[in-house]
């Protein structure tokens, strides 16, 4: 139901379909942390990371050229696409986070969103508040043909995980 409910936020025409499953999956783990503790919001992320791992071909997809590759579409927005706003989460903690989100949301000309508006939102976001580098992360997730850097993911909690990515970006510590 939360995934459903997700939709309603970020209705996209979105090719890539970051916006709409990305996103979508992302809010469905935060609300699941909220209702039922962080250890379900952990396991939804953890799947998403072994899914990568075992896919490196999907993993290579960059989220905003992911319509490109039809045959891989579904597994970059569902799997790589809400990781992504999981760590940029790490990085500008959960207040930024929603702060983020509120502003993408509301800063839209239009009510139809796309992987480029959020790019663009967080890079004048990021570099209006000097928090992290938004373009390192961008480049990283959306942008480069490459797996994000997954290092020794496979053997460390999931959690630990995303705050190493968040730090590759400059991020402080922050609770997630």
């Amino acid at each position: 139901m939360a995934h459903e409910v997700s939709h309603q936020w970020t209705p996209s025409t979105d090719p890539n379909r970051f916006c709409d499953e990305g996103v979508a999956h992302y809010l469905q783990a935060r609300l699941e942390g909220e209702r039922f503790g962080q250890e379900a919001r952990w396991k939804a992320t953890d799947y998403q990371r072994r899914w990568l791992l075992a896919h490196p071909e999907a993993a290579r997809v960059p989220l905003a050229r992911s319509a490109e590759h039809p045959d891989q579409l579904d597994g970059v927005a569902r799997i790589k696409g809400p990781l992504a706003p999981t760590v940029l989460n790490a990085c500008v903690g959960d207040e930024g986070m929603w702060d983020l989100l509120r502003g993408w949301i509301h800063s839209s000309d239009t009510a139809l969103r796309t992987a480029a508006d959020f790019c663009a939102h967080v890079r004048g976001w990021t570099r209006q508040r000097g928090s992290f580098d938004g373009d390192r992360f961008l480049e990283e997730w959306f942008e480069i043909a490459g797996p994000p850097p997954l290092g020794d993911a496979a053997q460390r909690p999931i959690a630990e995980v995303v705050h190493a990515w968040g730090a590759r970006c400059g991020s402080p510590e922050r609770q997630t």
